[in-house]
């Protein structure tokens, strides 16, 4: 059954809901990654860059937390390269 034009908007903000969650970078590594992908790992390091590397390396530190060795975020976002261990939300 096609949808009812009078209900356009509804639609409009249903696909762009779904659109948003389909590019959320920190939802996407939660999905790809887990913890145990790292469990024969001495050690884990996480490069970052661009927009997205601050959201994507916040999920690699929700995920592994002190698994993680260090790394560093290049974003236009967050003007540094910084060591992740010094990263805070």
């Amino acid at each position: 059954m096609a949808p009812i034009f009078n209900q356009h908007r509804i639609h409009f903000a249903t696909l762009c809901d779904a659109a948003l969650q389909a590019v959320d970078a920190s939802a996407a590594v939660k999905r790809a990654i887990s913890a145990a992908d790292f469990a024969d790992a001495e050690r884990v390091f996480v490069v970052g860059t661009g927009k997205v590397g601050v959201a994507m390396t916040q999920a690699m530190l929700n995920i592994l937390g002190n698994r993680l060795t260090a790394g560093v975020i290049r974003s236009n976002i967050w003007m540094t390269t910084t060591p992740i261990h010094s990263f805070t939300p």
